[in-house]
């Protein structure tokens, strides 16, 4: 290897006697023996390699040294400055670019030549490529600079509409827990409030059933002291007299027995069984609600999508006067494709080959499109207005709204909301056309 400075070598031999490896074809892991050595490059050579090495105007007049000379360096301090940095090799920074290779557009050193482009049709030295390549500076830099800030300038203020959005979903999500929070704790209020009804009213009830019988367990020991007196009063009586009261006393002690041995001697209790069932939902419970977060529009069903990968397609429609200008472009759920043809005031519909299989014209020039749910897009209209569209297997519109400005730089749905996007102003409103939120200046 040449990187960094380190060197392929293999002992053949004596200890003394060293032979070194080829540097270029040692990194592809030929063990060719090399005959000179280039300080310049930092190089040991085979006598293929030192061909190339004398062919090429960038190497050809370096000084080469037998096998045998003794490369020692001492590790210095790089003094590479910025612009002498610009021109080292991207995949060997201690190498100088030399070559430049038309099939893949792109500057090497040597190295890089021999090891990776060896079946390249056409490469050049830098010399000779800086005089046969055209450089057109403002075509091959400065527009795409433009155009690539531009899309990130777009991308940053899509990404402050996102975190207003999502701010309103912490919000709201927050308000949810803590709507379920309320609605937990006032069921649980409720039910602990019929419980403790029921409780008082069992009570109430049991209370009444054992005092009902402990009076009548009372009146029984009132009766039986009356039989008892009279018992004791009996003796004054004639003999006639004396066998009927006793012959009564019997009948009223049988009574009052049979009274007795029917009435309710059960001790009467309270119990509670608890719901088990509801009270191991809510312990094992993983939450009160379940917050979720996606890179897509909640409204879309998470369908499989169709992928294609195609360089470049051809757009253009039957009744098309101008080339096809997309200000929008979205993708249904079973792959089909919808765009806004700014040029032509049209939405056109794709299918998975990219071909146009309906065309809806449009009253004004479309300015943005997004998808609004799971077969319906909404298009923004130069006219002030939004139309929504539904998508079947053809289109149909549905209804518009007004909104203000009639040019916006983006357009995108969100929990049912439109929100439309302003150089300095972002405007939310519903479906119904009533605005929701204005936040103005709070996109750079």
């Amino acid at each position: 290897m040449t990187e960094g400075g380190e060197f392929s070598i293999s002992v053949r031999g004596s200890d003394a006697d060293f032979e070194y490896s080829c540097t270029p074809l040692a990194d592809d892991g030929n063990d060719e023996q090399a005959l000179k050595y280039c300080p310049e490059c930092k190089e040991y050579l085979c006598a293929a390699c030192i061909k190339c090495h004398l062919k090429f105007s960038a190497t050809k007049k370096h000084i080469l040294y037998d096998n045998e000379y003794q490369h020692c360096e001492e590790d210095s301090v790089d003094n590479t400055s910025d612009e002498d940095q610009m021109f080292k090799c991207l995949y060997h920074p201690d190498r100088d670019i030399e070559m430049y290779c038309f099939d893949h557009e792109m500057v090497y050193c040597l190295l890089c030549v021999a090891k990776d482009h060896r079946q390249c049709s056409r490469i050049l030295e830098l010399e000779d490529a800086a005089e046969k390549v055209p450089m057109n500076i403002e075509d091959d830099i400065l527009q795409p600079i433009d155009s690539l800030q531009a899309d990130i300038h777009l991308a940053r203020q899509m990404k402050k509409v996102n975190l207003i959005a999502l701010d309103q979903s912490k919000s709201e999500i927050l308000k949810s827990i803590e709507d379920t929070e309320r609605l937990f704790i006032d069921k649980v209020k409720e039910l602990a409030s019929e419980a403790n009804k029921n409780a008082c009213s069992r009570y109430d009830g049991l209370k009444r059933d054992v005092q009902e019988e402990d009076a009548v367990l009372l009146q029984g020991i009132i009766d039986t002291d009356e039989v008892r007196s009279k018992v004791k009063s009996q003796v004054e009586l004639d003999a006639k007299r004396q066998f009927a009261r006793h012959i009564l006393q019997k009948h009223v002690i049988v009574q009052m027995k049979n009274k007795y041995d029917t009435a309710d001697k059960d001790e009467k209790r309270m119990r509670c069984f608890k719901n088990d069932e509801l009270i191991r939902h809510v312990l094992t419970a993983e939450g009160i609600v379940q917050v979720v977060g996606s890179k897509r529009s909640l409204n879309v069903e998470d369908n499989p999508v169709h992928k294609q990968s195609q360089k470049e397609v051809t757009i253009k429609g039957q009744k098309d006067y101008e080339t096809c200008s997309i200000y929008g472009i979205c993708q249904l759920g079973d792959g089909t494709i919808v765009l806004a043809d700014n040029s032509n005031k049209s939405l056109k519909k794709l299918d998975k080959n990219f071909r146009i299989t309906e065309t809806l014209a449009l009253e004004s020039n479309p300015m943005g499109l997004c998808l609004t749910g799971k077969s319906e897009v909404a298009v923004k209209l130069k006219n002030d207005t939004v139309l929504f569209v539904s998508i079947d297997d053809k289109f149909i519109k549905s209804h518009s709204i007004y909104i203000k400005y009639g040019d916006c730089i983006g357009l995108i749905s969100i929990c049912n909301e439109l929100w439309c996007v302003f150089p300095n102003e972002i405007m939310v409103y519903n479906r119904d056309g009533l605005v929701k939120k204005n936040f103005q200046n709070r996109i750079i």
